[in-house]
């Protein structure tokens, strides 16, 4: 094997080819790191270091092809790291993820974990980003369906998450922000339709006489059909659909859109001049928009959701 000292690329080069936004995605760049071991170590202590340093991350591409390539090493050191970045506040987790945090942060994080009890602790924690706890959940079903974790002590998790979630938002105001929580609810549900038996779906039934389920993310035929599945035929189909983990990070990274010439042509391009924010057909909102939590406006005291927004 050519190594990348002898292919002439040295660890200043790799970190200028992994982060910059450019055409054509850097092959031998994130070959080298995966091969040279030393390439490899530098790798993960700039990772390490960028963790710590959100204020870095979103002038660099770095971290995101460092993550993946991580992933693919099943590197367990990566786990800290990944969590440090998932626990950003909202508005610089979306900065810094972007769709990967939907698309690739679950996969990633599964494929480095070496202690679930993290992750678990991570999704507990109403003090960070709804999407980052709806995620982490899928990142320990991935893990069972996997074959690296058993499915049953995460169901028993799952449940007793599930019950205590749906206790605290039962007690709070209509003054308080539940949608957080209710996404939560959302993501406990799917791994149980996921990974649980037929008998769990009492479980979902209750959680959606509650009204703590988004019948827009699915509805409860859906959750029905899923527990019908045989367990053979649910691996059958996440395996056909989607990946445990990140299996060739480099064959994926080369599909995102942001390295296509179609993505830099458009870039390219001169910007049309913005319209007038005041020109006549735009719409203007003259009240706030109502959130399923906030207090309803006809003064009833209920929540939006449970009142004239049911």
């Amino acid at each position: 094997m050519v190594t990348a000292s002898e292919q002439g690329l040295d660890w200043e080069h790799i970190v200028d080819q992994l982060s910059v936004l450019r055409r054509g995605y850097p092959v031998q760049a994130a070959r080298a790191v995966l091969d040279d071991a030393g390439h490899y170590e530098r790798l993960l202590a700039e990772f390490e270091r960028m963790s710590n340093r959100p204020d870095e991350l979103a002038d660099s591409m770095l971290y995101l092809q460092a993550m993946h390539l991580l992933a693919e090493k099943r590197e367990r050191r990566a786990l800290r790291p990944l969590l440090r970045i998932a626990a950003l506040p909202e508005a610089a987790l979306d900065a810094a993820l972007g769709d990967h945090l939907t698309e690739s942060l679950a996969r990633c994080v599964a494929a480095v974990c070496d202690d679930e009890s993290l992750i678990r602790e991570f999704v507990e924690n109403r003090q960070h980003a709804p999407w980052a706890r709806y995620v982490m959940v899928g990142a320990l079903v991935n893990r069972v369906f996997a074959g690296d974790a058993p499915a049953e002590p995460l169901l028993e998790w799952v449940q007793d998450l599930g019950k205590r979630t749906l206790a605290w938002i039962a007690e709070q105001p209509a003054t308080v922000d539940c949608e957080g929580d209710e996404l939560l609810m959302d993501a406990l549900a799917g791994a149980i339709a996921k990974i649980g038996r037929l008998e769990h779906l009492a479980v979902i039934q209750r959680w959606w006489d509650a009204d703590c389920l988004d019948p827009q993310i699915a509805g409860l035929d859906r959750f029905t059909k899923e527990l019908n599945r045989s367990w053979d035929e649910r691996l059958e189909r996440f395996n056909h659909y989607r990946k445990a983990y990140v299996p060739d990070a480099i064959g994926e990274m080369q599909q995102w859109y942001c390295f296509s010439d179609r993505f830099h042509d458009e870039r390219a391009r001169p910007k049309p001049a913005p319209h007038d924010s005041g020109a006549a057909g735009s719409f203007v909102r003259e009240a706030p928009k109502l959130g399923r939590n906030d207090p309803c406006s006809c003064g009833s005291g209920k929540k939006y959701k449970k009142c004239c927004g049911a």
